[in-house]
């Protein structure tokens, strides 16, 4: 018996244990003191290896009835969630009922045909070229009192006939992606994402607060409400989004404290399955994303750190992980306030961790050279426009080059960086685009073409007018003349100004459709628009009649 007791005090269990020192526990109050007692509030659990160190609730998780939050007060994760449904497919892997490198029309054949694969791997990393269903959502007239379910958030994604950019070309965080991830559960597993999840993640976890909501009617103990909180003004702020395998999991910080110490210490799954779940992807170019299988990997305070943030309607939370210190901390809020959220978990940071020696890998180094011919530097002046809508003006003045009105110095390779923030670098003098502007980071640079003279001309501005549609949307929209001016008019938006640039770049006045690119054919004959804003491009509305 003796023998048996002590087997089972070797397994790793997160249990509740007081270890802080009061001192350093009247400092997390203190950072947590910004969540008031009589508003919408936090629940916050800090886990130090196999222990919970710090567990407590601050403000209310009903206003309306004045419930405080606890530390078992159920939250709505929102994109928290994604790092259940990496793991579940990590776990389907070992399983050999998912291959990483499979088509993901092998378990989805009610996809479009996108001419390139994509594999479940691609859906993970957020490298498929798929738009975002979120985004898509401006185009179909969703109320803002409707209700966002699976089937409708697929019945956005089926119609996608086109891709942003080529699976692995880039890294694009995308919610589409782990929507389908959680059709591709169901369908290896045959069985429901909640019930897989269930039985492979929470139920070994012993995390009882915690599943995946089925649907909006579903009754849950101890939710916290969703609000928003203005400065003390507080209202409800209704959830409408219920899709899941990009969101969808409820559970209480208690809860996700057993979680972080999965990550160190798994019970659900091993170590070799949360190296394989941690293990960042990598772009067609070779470089590595931050991101893992559902959760970024990045380095904080110089430690290594494994996180997710996640934000819907009021709920705003944080999951942070340094699995080197075997420390987790898990901030869950309920007041619509990410930056408070953030702060947070900043501040409980640099209680808690201690600064390392890590560092970000460094940018080729840059080279300052003198500037030689001014001549030749004074024809980049002038505006430039990316395929994305993005704008930039170069001015020459005093001898110097000026972004924006932002001094810039030269470097070996035509390139230009300004002094205060050299990571982001201008290189002119491309065949295709003149200009290429580099970030840090895995993805390719931005290429931007020079703006010529735009048309004004009313017989010019003629060629634009006509009708646009698209069968990936259910949307058109007319563009017209009036006052002189182009004009963009929808049935259910209105109508809104359209600025040109050059020839092709259009500007409209809509938040979702702020820049169209022109298409047109051999002949020079303007065929359709292309939507190119941000990451989203490839989306053509084809004009109803062409010479």
């Amino acid at each position: 018996m003796k023998r048996f007791l002590i087997v089972l005090m070797l397994v790793p269990v997160i249990t509740r244990a007081q270890q802080l020192p009061d001192s350093l526990i009247s400092k997390i109050d203190v950072v947590l003191s910004r969540w008031k007692s009589t508003g919408p509030g936090c629940a916050v659990s800090v886990v130090m290896g196999d222990h919970i160190v710090y567990s407590k609730g601050f403000g209310l998780a009903n206003v309306e009835y004045n419930i405080p939050v606890t530390p078992e007060t159920v939250f709505t994760l929102a994109s928290v969630s994604k790092e259940f449904t990496g793991y579940a497919i990590t776990l389907l892997v070992k399983q050999g009922k998912v291959s990483l490198d499979d088509d993901i029309r092998k378990y989805l054949p009610w996809l479009s045909e996108f001419k390139h694969k994509i594999t479940v791997a691609n859906l993970l990393h957020h490298t498929s070229g798929l738009r975002d269903h979120l985004y898509l959502l401006n185009f179909t007239g969703f109320p803002m009192d409707g209700i966002l379910t699976q089937e409708y958030a697929l019945n956005i994604i089926k119609k996608e006939k086109t891709l942003d950019f080529l699976p692995g070309e880039k890294f694009y965080y995308c919610n589409a992606n782990y929507v389908l991830l959680a059709e591709i559960i169901e369908r290896a597993s045959g069985k429901s994402f909640a019930a897989f999840a269930d039985s492979a993640i929470f139920r070994p976890l012993g995390m009882h607060h915690t599943r995946i909501q089925q649907n909006p009617f579903e009754v849950i103990k101890d939710h916290a409400a969703s609000y928003s909180d203005d400065q003390g003004h507080v209202t409800t702020f209704p959830l409408i989004h219920y899709e899941h395998g990009d969101g969808g999991v409820l559970s209480s910080a208690n809860d996700l404290a057993k979680w972080t110490g999965n990550f160190y210490r798994p019970k659900a799954g091993n170590l070799s399955d949360i190296a394989n779940y941690t293990a960042l992807g990598q772009l067609n170019n070779g470089k590595r994303t931050e991101y893992g299988s559902g959760v970024f990997a990045n380095i904080h305070r110089g430690q290594k750190r494994l996180m997710h943030k996640g934000g819907i309607a009021g709920y705003k939370n944080f999951i942070a992980v340094y699995p080197e210190l075997k420390i987790g901390i898990v901030v869950l809020t309920n007041a619509d306030d990410g930056p408070k959220t953030t702060a947070t978990m900043e501040d409980l940071a640099a209680l808690l961790v201690p600064e390392g020696k890590l560092t970000d890998p460094a940018q080729e180094p840059l080279i300052p050279v003198a500037m030689i011919d001014s001549a030749a530097v004074k024809t980049f002046t002038g505006e430039y426009v990316a395929h994305n809508g993005e704008k930039i003006h170069f001015k020459w003045k005093k001898g110097k080059l000026f972004l924006d009105g932002i001094s810039l110095s030269p470097a070996k390779g035509n390139v230009w960086y300004a002094e205060n923030y050299p990571a982001i670098r201008y290189r002119f003098g491309g065949a295709v685009n003149p200009l290429q502007v580099e970030t840090p980071g895995p993805n390719p640079p931005v290429g931007y073409h020079k703006i010529k003279t735009s048309p004004k001309a009313l017989s010019a501005l003629k060629a634009y007018c006509g009708t646009y549609t698209t069968d990936e949307v259910d949307y058109s929209f007319t563009i017209s003349i009036k006052k002189g001016k182009l004009v963009l008019t929808n049935h259910r938006h209105g109508q809104t100004p359209v600025t040109l640039y050059g020839a092709d770049d259009l500007y409209p006045g809509f938040y979702f459709i702020d820049h169209l690119v022109a298409v047109r054919n051999k002949k020079g004959y303007l065929t359709g628009l292309e939507l190119a804003q941000g990451v989203t491009s490839g989306l053509i509305f084809h004009k109803a009649t062409v010479k």
